[in-house]
């Protein structure tokens, strides 16, 4: 019996398999209509994660087949000359990225690891893992293609460049090496218009803030502190209780840094007054844990993204409209300077740094 899993992936006998069907018009290219081979493992966790590199191999591949077969019957016949027979004192991109890694990746969280694995990993299945000299303007404009086959939006494509390019010169300041980096000033389409992550509307916060109170357990303190508070929600899960100072003159949080979560800029380091249910929520914290919301951070990792998936969930069957959990932050300016809040306050209680958010009126950052 065969079961059903995430695509591409199924079980023979307990042990997790890859299967795909060969695109039509790479039949001629491979021997078999259908990429199938064990994963060798029963644990769906890993066989998912394997799944997901081998079918990216295999993309990256037939992307390849394509852009061969797809420039003029001349090309064939050219031979490009090979710089990786050259000899280079530059690490190669793999070495790179370990460099880069082991420097700029402490204090990071898995996110920021994960980011930079994966756009190095996509550029050496592209283009070979080189001497980062080694690296033209052709594996530059091989990758953009790349990702505008896969349909990624320019956004995404710009954060991978962003990392490749930031590992390179890493790399060059690091080991005193210079060179031109081919994934500098590159042009990768114009952004589509998107419409910012709204502010959520008062009759919307109301509402969630009194399902918050309604319910009242870990998940929906956590809302409720956001709702008026203006904090990111990475803020608010690394917070340990000794950053809530309930018995000051006025009751409030210190937003610091702490080795299971950074801070996304200097600015965000700050204090943030507690009021309206933002109070109520910090008061039913459990005062014998360590942390404030332990169900998403354990001392070594802040679960970020499994939080915002499952709130903006809840979220959605309260509101008539799909607001989201950063929404509270944009509608905490807005009330901020309905009230004429001074912008340099504004600033200092959202964390936001300078050219300040506070006097931008176009929302969808921070």
């Amino acid at each position: 019996m065969v079961d059903h899993f995430p695509p591409y992936l199924y079980t023979k006998r307990g042990t997790f398999y890859f299967s795909r069907r060969i695109p039509k018009d790479l039949l001629g290219h491979f021997s078999t209509p259908r990429i199938m081979c064990s994963l060798k493992t029963k644990k769906l966790e890993l066989a998912v994660r394997l799944a997901r590199t081998f079918n990216e191999d295999l993309e990256a591949e037939w992307w390849q087949i394509r852009r061969r077969h797809a420039q003029s019957s001349l090309t064939r016949f050219l031979v490009e000359p090979s710089q990786t027979s050259q000899a280079s004192d530059f690490p190669t991109l793999s070495e790179c990225r370990d460099i880069y890694l082991q420097q700029k990746g402490v204090g990071k969280g898995k996110a920021f690891f994960h980011t930079t694995e994966r756009a190095i990993s996509t550029v050496i299945r592209l283009s070979g893992d080189k001497p980062a000299d080694h690296y033209s303007k052709q594996d530059a404009l091989t990758l953009r293609g790349y990702l505008q086959a896969k349909g990624l939006t320019v956004a995404t494509s710009r954060r991978m460049f962003s990392v490749i390019r930031s590992v390179m010169n890493f790399a060059s300041s690091e080991t005193g090496l210079e060179f031109n980096n081919p994934f500098s000033r590159f042009f990768l389409g114009e952004p589509s218009h998107t419409e910012g992550r709204k502010p959520v509307p008062s009759p919307a916060r109301i509402a969630v803030q009194k399902a918050c109170r309604d319910l009242d357990d870990e998940r929906r303190w956590l809302v409720a502190l956001l709702s008026d508070s203006g904090m990111r929600l990475s803020e608010a899960i690394g917070l340990s209780m000794e950053d809530i100072r309930l018995d000051a003159d006025i009751p409030h949080l210190v937003i610091q840094p702490h080795p299971w979560r950074t801070l996304k800029t200097r600015a965000s380091q700050r204090v943030v007054p507690l009021s309206g249910v933002a109070l109520w929520a910090a008061g039913r914290l459990d005062k014998t844990s360590r942390f404030a919301f332990p169900s998403y951070c354990d001392g070594e990792t802040s679960k970020s993204n499994s939080a915002s998936q499952a709130l903006n969930k809840w979220m959605g069957t309260i509101t008539e409209e799909p607001y989201v959990l950063h929404g509270f932050r944009h509608a905490f300016r807005d009330r901020l300077r309905a009230i004429e809040c001074p912008p340099e306050i504004i600033d200092q209680l959202g964390g936001w740094a300078l050219p300040s958010v506070g006097q931008n009126r176009v929302t969808g950052e921070g």
